[in-house]
C-alpha cells in the first residue's frame, strides 16, 4: 500500500496537482477549521503556491475575515497555507459564480461532455476523497490533451 501512495504522490506531482490536492484537503476540514458563522461565510477559492485565496459572501463579511486573519493563518499552516487574501463575492455555487474558472488558478473547465465522461470513470470509486482526487487528475489530462491537440498541425 505504501508504494501506491508513493506512486500516486509521483503522479501528483508531475501533473502539476498538489494545490489541487491541497485545496481539496483544505475544503474537506473547512468547517472544522474556521467553525460556524466563519465557515458559512467564508469560502477557500484557489491555491497558489503556499497562498490561500479566500472568497467572502460580502463586504462586511471580507471585513470579518481580516480580524481573523492571525488565526486563521495558525490554524491553516499544518495545510501549507502561509499567506491569506480575501476576496470579495458570492461563495460558489451561490448567485451563480461557477466553483471552478480557469483563471483563477483552479482546476480548468471542462465541456458537459468532458465532465459527463469524468463522472463515468469515478464512478465506482467508493471512498470520497479518493474520487475527487481522480476527478482532478482525469481533468488535467483531459485539458492537457486537448491543448496537444490544438498544436498538431
Amino acid at each position: 500500500m505504501e508504494r501506491l501512495g508513493s506512486g500516486l504522490a509521483g503522479l501528483i506531482h508531475r501533473l502539476g496537482l498538489e494545490d489541487a490536492v491541497r485545496l481539496h484537503s483544505i475544503k474537506a476540514r473547512w468547517r472544522e477549521l474556521l467553525g460556524v458563522p466563519l465557515s458559512e461565510h467564508l469560502e477557500p477559492g484557489f491555491i497558489s503556491g503556499a497562498t490561500l485565496h479566500i472568497i467572502a459572501s460580502s463586504p462586511p463579511w471580507l471585513e470579518q475575515a481580516g480580524f481573523y486573519r492571525e488565526e486563521l493563518l495558525k490554524r491553516l499552516l499544518p495545510l501549507g497555507v502561509r499567506d491569506l487574501k480575501f476576496k470579495p463575492g458570492p461563495p460558489a455555487g451561490k448567485g451563480g459564480r461557477p466553483s471552478r474558472t480557469a483563471d483563477s488558478g483552479g482546476p480548468p473547465l471542462l465541456t458537459s461532455e468532458e465532465m459527463k465522461q469524468v463522472d463515468i470513470a469515478v464512478h465506482p470509486v467508493k471512498d470520497g476523497e479518493l474520487k475527487e482526487l481522480c476527478r482532478g487528475i482525469m481533468a488535467r489530462a483531459i485539458v492537457r490533451e486537448r491543448g496537444a491537440c490544438d498544436r498538431r498541425p
